[in-house]
């Protein structure tokens, strides 16, 4: 064969790969690796409507692996004490993933993400005696739901959000406190009310022990999750994440994965402190026999997203996918992309956001490409590594 020939179809072949859904090209080159990549879908995917089952059955044709995005949430599913459980929409997800061959990473943390009721906006402020058997119900039967389907119920996140990573509303919050209550507020953490432990400096909230000694007893097939927030990576705030894992196995609870929410800005990586901070962080996990996870990965609140900063957006996302492939087997498991399509509000800058697909849906969306290059790509480097 000439050469001239060998180098038309390497291009060939790498055109057919790239014509792939990504989930084809994870089984192509990370089957048997532990390696995931997926996308969060809204609950309005299960609904009828033409642009509804057009997502849901894009999102099927892509992924094996999905995170939806609010079904599993204590504000979804169990609001109040004496509340009705509602399971439909995330046993729905369930049984859709168990038909199309996917995974399931259950989003129903204890954080932030919690009921009106709960932070006291209906009808005056809680008190942790209040708040305690709430929990305890919630995490007690969502535990045991997701047992009974961990044949694709793979993870679940235990907590989420526990410590401040960065600039937190307008509280007296900083950066490497625990997040707790804040009057008046949506976003706030009420949980810490029930109390912190005392018998180390770290005072470790009660919620969070609690949290894992449940999800550990009532779902001991699933993977547990810590999952963190910030696109900073800030190292006061890392810093007690993993001094919590630490502690948390210490009295006996097993924690498997920590994950972060990935929800940067526009070139994000081409800070080489980012790049370094998060390198340092997946080795900090392998080295301590802990799955790394990017939970929550777009582009948000960056006035200078919108259709024309697309190719920048494609940037941010091949480099971030880049790195986990290259972390493959040293503690990269799984990478989510949090928005499924891009949006662009004109009115509302704080409001734009960069997801996988753009605004059409389209599988020639420059972020798509580029995420499907980054996993060719890194693949092959693999898979030529592990031949040799």
């Amino acid at each position: 064969m000439t050469l001239g020939n060998a180098m038309a179809q390497n291009v060939a072949k790498a055109q057919n790969d790239l014509d792939l859904p990504i989930r084809k090209i994870v089984e192509k080159y990370y089957d048997g690796k532990n390696f995931y990549v997926g996308v969060a879908p809204k609950g309005s995917f299960l609904t009828s409507g033409v642009d509804n089952e057009r997502r849901l059955n894009l999102l099927l044709s892509e992924f094996s692996y999905i995170t939806p995005e609010n079904s599993f949430k204590q504000a979804s599913v169990y609001t109040h004490p004496g509340a009705p459980w509602k399971a439909d929409e995330y046993r729905q997800w369930i049984e859709v993933a168990r038909k199309n061959n996917m995974v399931v990473r259950a989003h129903g943390p204890v954080s932030p993400q919690c009921s009106r009721w709960v932070k006291g906006m209906l009808d005056g402020k809680r008190t942790g005696a209040e708040l305690l058997p709430v929990m305890e119900h919630y995490v007690t039967e969502l535990s045991k739901d997701l047992e009974k389907n961990r044949d694709v119920v793979k993870w679940m996140d235990v907590v989420n959000e526990t410590v401040v990573g960065g600039e937190t509303n307008k509280s007296s919050y900083k950066v490497g406190d625990w997040f707790g209550p804040i009057d008046g507020e949506d976003f706030q953490n009420p949980w810490l009310m029930i109390g912190q432990d005392q018998s180390t400096d770290l005072q470790v909230p009660l919620y969070i022990i609690r949290a894992f000694e449940l999800a550990n007893q009532y779902a001991p097939g699933v993977k547990m999750l810590y999952n963190h927030h910030h696109p900073q990576l800030q190292q006061l705030a890392w810093d007690k994440v993993k001094a919590t894992v630490l502690f948390l196995r210490e009295r006996g609870l097993r924690v498997d994965a920590v994950g972060w929410q990935a929800h940067v800005t526009l070139g994000w990586e081409k800070n080489s402190k980012n790049m370094k901070d998060l390198e340092a962080l997946i080795d900090w996990c392998y080295d301590n026999h802990l799955e790394f996870h990017i939970t929550e990965l777009n582009v948000v609140r960056d006035p200078r997203f919108n259709e024309e900063t697309l190719p920048e957006l494609a940037e941010t996302f091949y480099a971030l996918t880049a790195l986990m492939a290259k972390k493959v087997g040293r503690g990269a498991v799984g990478i989510n992309f949090w928005d499924f399509e891009s949006t662009e509000m004109k009115t509302a800058s704080n409001a734009n956001r960069g997801g996988i697909f753009d605004t059409q849906l389209s599988r020639q969306s420059p972020q798509y490409l580029a995420i499907k290059r980054a996993l060719i790509e890194h693949g092959r480097i693999i898979n030529k590594l592990n031949s040799k």
